[in-house]
């Protein structure tokens, strides 16, 4: 998918994010129990950090992978009324990144199990196995020149960017967030690929 798709799904993650924030907060000590206690649940289901490092060690390798595609060639290209002209190029370019997505996804479910979260684990990768799917789909849908499923499959991508994300987070891996593998708070996002 290209820069514009994945700043959407980010502002969009963002805006969510602030949302609920807001809404959580209140002048109540009730309320404010409330959101510490769900605070540390969520730190709570992080996983150990030597499975961390391994989780976030493939999630880097995925995530230079696939900014070493370069960019997105068609930057005006809008996946809410494709071009089927450029479906076959788009599908072109997208096999390197299903490539990596599969690799990246068969690495994780390789790690098996960590030692601390596991509920939290098998949320993400749910996530991650949803998202690699979506992009699956939507490769499989430019290269047929099947714009109206390559439109569904951007809808699937873009609804499901939140959730992986607050999954990633969940388990103490924001770096393998399902939508945009191998960031970092201090990286650049990689463009979403279409």
């Amino acid at each position: 998918m290209m820069a514009p798709m994945r700043t959407q799904r980010i502002a969009t993650a963002i805006v969510l994010l602030s949302i609920s924030a807001c809404g959580s907060s209140s002048k109540s000590g009730a309320k404010s129990t409330t959101t510490t206690t769900s605070t540390r649940a969520s730190t709570s289901a992080e996983v150990d950090s030597s499975f961390k490092a391994k989780a976030v060690a493939a999630c880097t390798a995925a995530g230079d992978n696939l900014r070493s595609q370069g960019a997105f060639p068609f930057p005006d290209f809008d996946p809410e009324h494709p071009d089927a002209s450029k479906l076959p190029a788009i599908a072109e370019y997208e096999a390197k990144t299903v490539a990596t997505l599969r690799a990246w996804q068969a690495e994780l479910h390789a790690l098996g199990q960590p030692s601390t979260g596991s509920a939290a684990w098998s949320t993400f990768l749910a996530d991650v196995d949803r998202s690699v799917k979506s992009t699956v789909e939507q490769q499989d849908a430019a290269r047929r020149g099947a714009g109206a499923t390559f439109t569904q499959t951007f809808h699937d991508l873009s609804s499901h960017g939140l959730s992986g994300t607050q999954a990633a987070q969940a388990v103490g891996v924001p770096s393998c967030d399902p939508s945009n593998p191998g960031t970092t708070p201090s990286t650049t996002p990689t463009p979403v690929r279409p």
